[in-house]
């Protein structure tokens, strides 16, 4: 494949624009709002087919960094600026110190309540008799958001939508028919520094685990199939928090809240577009989780749907609104429909009723198996929403187990997060990240379920 062939920039309509726009010194992150591309994608046609390396600095020569330096980890580090003859506004100058400490802005970002600044003179006058003055910045920086590189805010993620092209959907017989269920659960966007990695690593995954998911239905289709409904069900804790879980968490952490829901919103609304174009129709419901839970001296001081995880899902249901001629068929289950208890959700599967809960309610002690049988056993004797449930999906314990020992099928899914040092170090134990498939519905046979894969 030829180089220009793979280049966004090279066969966009705009090329002309574009490259005139780079070589009189346009911003990156400028021509990306404008023309709907990412900045890396810029960056990279700028350097390779342009030969333009960076953008001109804005500060003068007279402004050298003297004494400056960097240490650098595997997400960020901490950085002084040496003295500087003006001081810097964090606003403005900051691109371009980064740029002086060989740190490319469009990676890297300077964490502003991080930074400390000393200002001294250096014993010399200027021609008015006056002292001149020195400044020097200490401070630590970090990579950006791996979805700095798309629309990130709400307005952009509409625009986004609106482009989009419209989709027919598909008229099925749901007699005999199947639902396809994903599960997306733990993916703790902003869990960092852990034994998979930290956002940038748990983004690549589920991206992955999309596109195998979606791979898996349609080989599901072809082999005969009868895929009437296609479910995504989020069972809590998409966005790891930055406090009062516990201890060390805030300095875990590789994004901060508002980053954290920005990525993880980007994501599921990724991956319920991926499947839109097939037609199928989509339901899209939530539960809470602990981690989007408002906390308080490590504890939940509002209500349980004040929850992030079912902020999350609300506001892409309100994005996906406004492009009803592609989303039309898809339906987001409000957190209404969620039990008397705010925890869990029981919802029909062509023709079996699934109850879906996080899991952080559930009994200590045990081994998996007993917590999720035990809890369901009691909510069954309670007569609660989810006693009747034929299956349970659960997340939050963070590895799969099945189990139909009690003559109802309990699911403990994977998580999707970077594992957990912590506890591999306390307990010897690990298990892989994963993403949970599986056919539900009446027509599977007894089990009513079939076809389960971890992807």
């Amino acid at each position: 494949m030829s180089t220009s062939s793979a280049c966004t920039i090279c066969s966009h309509s705009d090329r002309v624009a574009i490259d005139a726009a780079l070589k009189s010194n346009k911003s990156v992150t400028g021509l990306s709002k404008k023309y709907g591309i990412s900045p890396s994608s810029i960056g990279r046609h700028r350097l390779n087919h342009l030969g333009i390396s960076k953008r001109s600095s804005s500060r003068s020569d007279g402004d050298v960094l003297t004494g400056a330096w960097v240490e650098m980890g595997s997400d960020g580090g901490q950085f002084y600026t040496g003295a500087l003859k003006q001081p810097a506004v964090l606003a403005r100058d900051w691109d371009d110190i980064l740029r002086r400490m060989s740190l490319d802005p469009e990676h890297f970002e300077v964490v502003s309540n991080t930074v400390r600044m000393s200002q001294w003179n250096n014993g010399s006058r200027n021609e008015e008799g006056e002292f001149e003055w020195l400044w020097s910045y200490r401070g630590q920086f970090q990579l950006k958001s791996p979805e700095d590189d798309d629309q990130q805010d709400v307005e952009e993620l509409v625009k986004w939508i609106k482009r989009k092209p419209s989709v027919s959907t598909m008229t099925l017989n749901e007699s005999d028919g199947l639902t396809f269920l994903v599960v997306l659960s733990d993916w703790q966007i902003g869990k960092a520094r852990e034994v998979r990695g930290g956002t940038n690593e748990t983004v690549a995954r589920v991206k992955s685990a999309g596109q195998d998911a979606l791979a898996r239905l349609k080989e599901l289709i072809k082999s005969g199939r009868n895929i009437v409904r296609i479910v995504f069900a989020g069972c809590g804790d998409l966005v790891e928090g930055c406090n009062g879980f516990y201890a060390m968490q805030t300095f875990s952490v590789d994004l901060d809240d508002r980053k954290q829901d920005t990525v993880a919103r980007w994501l599921l609304l990724w991956m319920i577009d991926l499947f839109v174009p097939l037609g199928i129709p989509i339901d899209v419901l939530a539960v809470p989780g602990n981690h989007g839970e408002n906390r308080s001296n490590g504890k939940a001081h509002t209500t349980w749907t004040d929850n992030r995880d079912l902020a999350m899902f609300e506001v892409v249901s309100e994005i996906c609104a406004q492009n009803q001629e592609r989303y039309g068929h898809v339906t987001f289950v409000s957190d209404a429909n969620l039990n008397e208890d705010d925890l869990t959700m029981t919802y029909e599967l062509s023709g079996v009723e699934v109850g879906f809960a996080h899991g952080h309610q559930f009994p200590r002690g045990g081994n998996t198996q007993s917590k999720l049988e035990n809890w369901l056993r009691g909510q069954a004797l309670g007569f609660t929403g989810i006693a009747n449930a034929r299956l349970l999906i659960a997340g939050h314990l963070h590895h799969f187990m099945v189990s139909e020992a009690t003559g109802r099928t309990v699911i403990q899914v994977p998580a999707m997060d970077g594992g957990s040092r912590w506890f591999q170090a306390m307990t010897g134990s690990s298990s892989p990240a994963g993403m949970l498939t599986v056919c539900v519905g009446v027509a599977a046979g007894p089990r009513m379920w079939r076809d389960l894969l971890i992807v």
